[in-house]
């Protein structure tokens, strides 16, 4: 299934797009969940077809609200996925600088007698 983009307000598929965020924002407003990193990127997009004041011609000023208002629903969503995959990545880094850390210095302390206390502050496992 080809998932919503939106390119620019004079983009051809402009239309294309409307007519799919019609059917699925139904489906988001009767409980659909959101399940991964494409659904939000796909919510993204539609947000950014109502930021831009683009509406099917056939859509009621009720149908564009209603629209409107279910898509900017989800900007917390978008928030807080893109959120919690910053999280993932910065332990994954830090984990990984921690391992560099402990294999680049790790002779050097122990040469020093530092291996106690180097332990107990830099590697505490969480």
């Amino acid at each position: 299934m080809a998932r919503i983009k939106f390119y620019s307000v004079n983009d051809l598929s402009s239309g294309y797009n409307l007519s799919k965020i019609e059917k699925l924002l139904t489906q988001y407003h009767e409980g659909k969940e959101v399940n991964d990193i494409n659904d939000i990127i796909e919510l993204y997009n539609i947000n950014k077809f109502f930021e831009n004041k683009m509406h099917l011609t056939n859509w009621t000023f009720d149908d564009i609200d209603f629209y409107g208002k279910t898509a900017k629903s989800y900007l917390g969503v978008i928030a807080r996925f893109i959120k919690s995959i910053m999280m993932i990545l910065l332990k994954f880094y830090i984990m990984r600088s921690i391992d560099f850390i402990r294999k680049t210095f790790g002779k050097l302390f122990k040469g020093l007698r530092y291996t106690k206390i180097f332990h107990q502050i830099s590697f505490r496992s969480s």
